[in-house]
C-alpha cells in the first residue's frame, strides 16, 4: 500500500522522525482525517510526532519483553498454552505509539521459508500450546494464497483448538480486505478476530462492512484498545467507542 502524507508542520524534524520510524497511512485514513483534521483522535494515532524521537536511556526496543520468551523465530510463547506466531512484519498502516514499530520491515524480523517451517515445528512439538495468536505484523497483509496454506497447517495441528487473528486492518484499510469467507476454515477450531481500535472516529462503513464479512468466515470478533493520551483517555471518549461496537455485534475485550 502506497503510503501519502497528510501534514508536515516542520519539514526537516517530520522527516527525521519518518527516517527512524516509517510513515504509511491508507486511503481511508486519509480521508478520516482531512473531515476531522490534523490534531484530531485519529491523526494523533497516524501522523509522525518530532517527540517520537525523545528516546531516553531507560527505553528499550522490545518494551514487552518478547525476545527471551522466543524460542525460534517467529514464535513468542510467553504463557503454557498459547503462543504468539509473528507471521509478517509488515503492516498496512503504521500506528506511531506501536512497541514494535522498530522491529516493522526489517529484514531482521521477517520470516523466510525455513523460519516459517520452524516455527510451524514448534507449535507441532508443543502439545500443551492450544491457542495460537497470528500477528506481526498484521497477518491480513498476507496474500490469499499464504493464509490459505496457513490455516490448512494450523488446521491439521490437533491440539490447536483456538487461531486468534490480531489485525488493523478491517479499521485502517477495509478496501484491502482478503476474503477469508473463501477460504477453507476449519470448523472445529475457535476462530477469533482482535480487531485494534482506539476511537469512535475510526468506524466506517467500510469497516463495519469487513466485519460482517469476517462474521460470515465464521469469526467472532474482539477488540482491543491503547489508551492514549489525547485520543481516548476520557469516559466519552471510551463510552462512545465500546457503545458502537457493541451495537455492532463486536465485543470490547
Amino acid at each position: 500500500m502506497k503510503a501519502s502524507k497528510t501534514s508536515a508542520t516542520n519539514e526537516h524534524s517530520i522527516s527525521e522522525v519518518e527516517s527512524r520510524f516509517a510513515y504509511r497511512v491508507s486511503t481511508e485514513l486519509e480521508t478520516i482525517i482531512a473531515r476531522t483534521g490534523k490534531t484530531s483522535p485519529v491523526a494523533r494515532q497516524y501522523l509522525p510526532d518530532i517527540r517520537e524521537l525523545d528516546i531516553i536511556e531507560a527505553e528499550t526496543s522490545d518494551p514487552i519483553g518478547d525476545h527471551p520468551h522466543s524460542p525460534v523465530k517467529g514464535i513468542v510463547h510467553r504463557y503454557d498454552h498459547r503462543a504468539l506466531l509473528k507471521i509478517t512484519n509488515v503492516c498496512a498502516v503504521n500506528c506511531r505509539f506501536c512497541f514494535r514499530k522498530d522491529m516493522l520491515g526489517t529484514a531482521d524480523e521477517s520470516l523466510d521459508s525455513k523460519d516459517l517451517q520452524a516455527a510451524l515445528d514448534y507449535l507441532r512439538a508443543h502439545t500443551e500450546i492450544n491457542e495460537v495468536i497470528l500477528t506481526g505484523g498484521d497477518p491480513l497483509v498476507l496474500s490469499q494464497r499464504r493464509l490459505a496454506a496457513l490455516f490448512e497447517t494450523l488446521s491439521a495441528i490437533d491440539h490447536i483448538d483456538i487461531i486468534r487473528i490480531h489485525t488493523r486492518l478491517p479499521v485502517a484499510a477495509p478496501s484491502k480486505m482478503p476474503d477469508l469467507t473463501a477460504l477453507n476454515l476449519p470448523e472445529d477450531k475457535a476462530l477469533f478476530i482482535v480487531l485494534h481500535i482506539n476511537h469512535a472516529d475510526e468506524i466506517t462503513d467500510g469497516m463495519k462492512n469487513a466485519c460482517k464479512a469476517l462474521k460470515t468466515a465464521g469469526f467472532t470478533i474482539l477488540t482491543q484498545s491503547v489508551l492514549l493520551k489525547g485520543v481516548n483517555n476520557t469516559h466519552e471518549a471510551l463510552h462512545n467507542l465500546f457503545t458502537a461496537l457493541i451495537k455492532m455485534g463486536v465485543k470490547p475485550y
